[in-house]
């Protein structure tokens, strides 16, 4: 019997070596195969190494859809490493690793180094492990961030008080100059500080959730007294309070997020609808299954687990009170990429709870569906968005045969188009195409109009032109769909 268990736990960690291998070279092929989204646009032509740091951060301060820290290191990177897309994701995938390693030291439980291990490859490589690894923006950023406030936290007794809430505030400060969403993250560590107090009642935790809330009342009044970045600061002020129509389509993504973000492995060639149905059915037999040892697992909680699963309720609760306010008062869905910072507490919190229900079996059946999902859905991709590019290279050779500029007109209702994506992808990828790429907008589009006027006052140096004369220029049509 112990030979085994010993086998088993060597299959385990085999597995995990073998998923960690396959995900990591799978993120890699991604940053070239990808097509360039209409964001990661923007911060390439914000973070051209032609600019100055000072010049990329009046451009922010001039209304740019831009983060300050990654504005800037983008810039260096783009300086030290070259201008380009590979690059820019790149960035995106070392802030990531070190992410998922400070996030090792916020699960880890020193009695069981496999289930460790567990826990670091479900959160790392899921979903949204793959988005934050890719994605040429600011989100894995702000999840490196969010997971760098827990570890200092939940570490602060190797430091002394003085250094660790320096260090806790400065990041703090870092989080709200990425993105304004980063408050999103504070409020939930905030409320969970809250809650602690409320389970242990005494005069310490009264001082330490004092110290740790006072740190992020420190670092939010300076940023929005100032330093705010203006469009994100606008937008969070004001975007969530426009009143939207309410739409099914709009109901059942937010309703799917949890799976498509969180949990275990996607069901290949499945629906959201499918997948999370059956995840519910699969979670709610496993929970009535092992009903007590939840329960005792909850009851035994350690301090750590119990704040992360109070950061866990929090971002559940809100993310109830926010379909409320949707169905009733209208007011919009925030987009799921915007709780990047904090998606990950959830499966960390419910996995940490019940660590000591997952048998050794259960473990095999969670790292084979890990193998099948990269197998059968991730590393497919690749070879999908290599025929993407190849598209992209047919409009390329189209542009260079014509003897007009090419004119893209922006959808008045998109606000990122096909057509947008894919001049973008065509400026980036071909160089010598940039002269004869331009880019119209409905200017009865007011905020959409000034928003490229100020592009095409930043950019027209650099080769880039906004806008023009539909009737000067050859309109191209797409059927890209990156």
């Amino acid at each position: 019997m112990t030979f085994m268990r010993f086998t088993q736990q060597h299959i385990i960690h085999g597995s995990l070596y073998a998923l960690s291998a396959l995900g990591c070279w799978i993120m890699c092929a991604m940053l070239e195969v990808n097509p360039i989204r209409g964001d990661e646009f923007l911060s390439y032509l914000h973070s051209d190494p032609r600019w100055t740091y000072a010049e990329i951060i009046r451009h922010i301060q001039g209304g740019a859809d831009n983060s300050y820290v990654h504005a800037v290191i983008l810039r260096w990177a783009f300086g030290a490493f070259g201008h380009t897309i590979v690059v820019q994701r790149a960035v995106s995938l070392v802030a990531w690793l070190v992410g998922v390693l400070l996030l090792y030291g916020v699960i880890k439980k020193n009695n069981n180094k496999g289930f460790n291990s567990f826990l670091l490859v479900c959160t790392g490589f899921s979903n949204i492990g793959f988005f934050l690894a890719t994605d040429g923006r600011f989100y894995a950023l702000l999840f490196l961030l969010a997971t760098a406030s827990l570890y200092i936290y939940l570490n602060r007794l190797r430091w002394s008080i003085l250094v660790s809430t320096v260090l806790f505030t400065i990041v703090q400060l870092l989080g709200l100059l990425t993105s304004a969403n980063f408050i999103v993250f504070q409020f939930l560590f905030a409320g969970a500080m809250m809650g602690m107090f409320l389970f242990e009642h005494n005069r310490a935790r009264v001082l330490d959730a004092g110290m740790w809330v006072g740190s992020i009342v420190v670092a939010a009044t300076v940023y929005f007294s100032f330093c705010k970045i203006p469009y994100f600061h606008s937008y969070f002020l004001s975007g969530f309070f426009t009143e939207v129509p309410i739409r099914m389509e709009d109901l059942k993504t937010f309703a799917s997020i949890p799976f498509r973000w969180l949990m275990l492995p996607h069901i290949p060639y499945g629906s959201d609808v499918a997948d999370v149905l059956l995840f519910v059915l699969m979670a709610g037999a496993f929970a009535g299954y092992h009903r007590k040892a939840i329960v005792t697992g909850i009851k035994s909680a350690t301090a750590k687990s119990r704040f992360i699963g109070l950061m866990a309720i929090g971002l559940l609760v809100g993310l109830g009170v926010q379909l409320f306010l949707y169905c009733v008062n209208g007011f919009p869905l925030w987009e799921s990429r915007y709780y990047a910072a904090v998606f990950f507490v959830v499966p960390a919190a419910l996995l940490l709870l019940l660590s000591d229900v997952f048998t050794i079996k259960i473990l095999l059946v969670c790292c084979c569906l890990w193998l099948t999902r990269l197998a059968v859905v991730e590393y497919p991709k690749i070879g999908e968005r290599k025929e993407t590019l190849g598209v992209i290279a047919q409009r390329h050779v189209e542009i260079l045969s014509q003897p007009k500029p090419v004119l893209f007109a922006e959808q008045m209702q998109n606000h990122q188009s096909s057509l947008f994506v894919l001049m973008g992808n065509l400026y980036i990828r071909y160089p010598e195409t940039r002269g004869k790429l331009f880019l119209m907008s409905d200017p009865t589009v007011v905020e959409r109009a000034a928003y490229f006027k100020r592009l095409s006052d930043w950019h027209y140096p650099m080769g880039l032109v906004f806008t023009a004369d539909s009737s000067l220029y050859y309109k191209i049509e797409t059927e890209m769909n990156p």
